[in-house]
């Protein structure tokens, strides 16, 4: 089996020495390559033809054909054509035509052939005359050998390819495919997701609206047993506290402050003004609730009247009375006071 060099060898030696016209063009068209035998005939020096259109060499009744040619290789292996070159001198030379795809020094390229048909009358078979093996110089076939064999190379480039396109192709497809499934798996995900988050959302409204009821409605009943005690039974425990013994007083005392306490957190504002005041001030409200003048709590809690005057007057700085001029006995005994005390 030839190596690369060999071969290499083997197509410069067959490009040099075949007594025909052989050239190399890139897919521009133009000239990377002559033989000498080519540079001998038509005259033209070799480096003035090297870049060079090919179509240059052809008259100019026939450089619109062969640029037509040139794009029709491009799409397809060989063309095969007949027409006339000229030389350095003018002369026309009549010529079989051939160009092939292929490779020169490894790069694509367009290999062609001119033959001299000279006196030699036109070709109407479906195969071209240079094919025959017997018309052939050995250099000739060993050129177009390489030329048939740089297509074969080109050949299998364009299955590879063609496979490697399919290839892709199909992975793209399953890829594809997967990729919907994944998506539409991510959006029935996503989908289910929102339902379930707005069926959350209504049920956590649903639950808060049903503890605010429930709390209002804890808070109503609150209100009214603190308005009872304080409008209903309170007044009754003044009364006794009056007009009893002093034992008496003293239990009395002892039972309206424990009531006081209990009563005292079922309001949530109660909580808030209770706050503000001391258990000394808690008490005289309670005595000023039942009617009783400050000489009465000063003698019932045993303080001086002064004494009283003065928690009275702390008392209506602190719940804010003393710039409106309301009357202390007056707020302490409103309806509002009693609903939220």
């Amino acid at each position: 089996m030839s190596t690369p060099e060999e071969t290499g060898r083997s197509r410069c030696v067959s490009f040099d020495s075949t007594s025909c016209f052989l050239w190399i063009l890139n897919h521009q068209g133009e000239i990377l390559d002559v033989n000498p035998y080519l540079v001998e005939t038509l005259g033209y020096p070799k480096d003035e033809l090297i870049g060079k259109s090919l179509i240059s060499l052809y008259p100019d009744t026939h450089q619109k054909n062969i640029h037509e040619q040139l794009k029709v290789l491009r799409n397809q292996n060989f063309i095969f054509y007949n027409s006339q070159i000229v030389a350095v001198t003018g002369v026309m030379i009549p010529v079989e035509t051939v160009m092939i795809k292929g490779f020169w020094n490894s790069k694509p390229a367009f290999l062609g052939y001119f033959r001299n048909i000279t006196g030699q009358p036109d070709s109407d078979g479906d195969t071209p005359f240079f094919f025959s093996g017997s018309t052939l110089e050995p250099g000739q076939k060993n050129y177009l050998d390489m030329a048939a064999l740089s297509i074969k190379e080109l050949e299998a480039t364009r299955k590879e390819l063609i496979s490697c396109k399919e290839k892709i192709i199909q992975l793209t497809d399953e890829y594809s495919v997967k990729g919907d499934r994944e998506i539409r798996e991510r959006k029935y995900i996503e989908k289910e997701i929102s339902k379930k988050n707005i069926l959350l959302a209504e049920k956590n409204i649903t639950l808060k609206q049903l503890l605010d009821q429930r709390e209002k409605e804890k808070q109503e009943i609150r209100d009214e047993i603190y308005k009872k005690v304080q409008s209903l039974i309170l007044p009754l425990i003044g009364r006794i506290q009056t007009n009893g013994t002093e034992a008496d007083k003293r239990y009395l005392q002892a039972v309206l402050h424990n009531l006081q306490e209990i009563i005292s957190p079922l309001s949530s504002e109660t909580a808030k003004k209770m706050s503000i005041l001391s258990s000394r001030e808690l008490e005289i409200c309670n005595l000023i609730l039942q009617g009783c003048n400050s000489k009465d709590i000063a003698e019932m809690l045993c303080l001086s009247i002064q004494t009283v005057n003065t928690h009275r007057k702390n008392m209506r700085k602190k719940l804010k009375l003393t710039a409106s001029g309301l009357n202390l006995a007056a707020y302490i005994k409103s309806e509002d006071t009693l609903k939220n005390w």
